[in-house]
């Protein structure tokens, strides 16, 4: 069996926002304790979840992604609010939500989904919904208590980042949990000033 790496594609929020955010975060843990809380270091925004890839793919993906960055020039994004997938009662993620150029962020998730599909990877067909998970159920029945967090978060915001490069994510799984590794920065196009 060929080896393989689980990889993503994120854009990563501002120190300051990630900072902010987690500061919230640290309030919220005592209104669900029993979720499983993302820790602040490991917060991104997924662009496109590619899965197992063999090894022999990093390096194209890798030119994919490089070529897209190189099509897009950086926008704005801001992190406010927030809510949960899952009914009140049956809560299974807690997310903030992103604000500002969503737009700009859609059009790099498409043309990132479109080369790597013409590259023989298979993505998930739904509609991309831009959010940065918090925390998760630790009840695979869900957890109301994440309802009264995403009411704790509504109308408040967690700062403006401008996103100026897409990161290849390798991500490990281990008893600590996740361990995520940068592969490749690459940025996106600068504009002429």
């Amino acid at each position: 069996m060929a080896n393989t790496m689980r990889l993503f594609i994120a854009v990563d929020p501002s120190p300051e926002s990630i900072s902010q955010l987690g500061d919230m975060v640290e309030r919220l843990r005592s209104i669900a304790p029993h979720a499983k809380w993302v820790r602040s270091e490991k917060l991104h925004l997924t662009v496109v979840f590619l899965g197992e890839i063999e090894e022999s793919l990093v390096d194209p993906v890798m030119d994919a992604v490089k070529t897209v960055a190189i099509e897009h020039a950086p926008f704005a994004l801001r992190i406010e609010g927030g809510g949960t997938f899952g009914g009140k009662k049956r809560a299974r993620v807690l997310w903030a939500d992103i604000r500002g150029d969503v737009s700009a962020l859609c059009s790099v998730q498409t043309d990132l989904a479109k080369r790597l599909e013409t590259m023989g990877q298979t993505l998930e067909h739904r509609d991309y919904a831009p959010h940065l998970t918090l925390a998760r159920a630790g009840n695979p029945r869900g957890d109301e208590a994440l309802v009264r967090c995403a009411n704790m978060l509504a109308g408040k915001s967690f700062g403006e980042t401008t996103i100026r490069e897409l990161v290849l994510y390798r991500s490990e799984q281990s008893a600590q949990g996740a361990k995520y590794t940068a592969l490749l920065r690459a940025p996106f196009r600068q504009e002429l000033m």
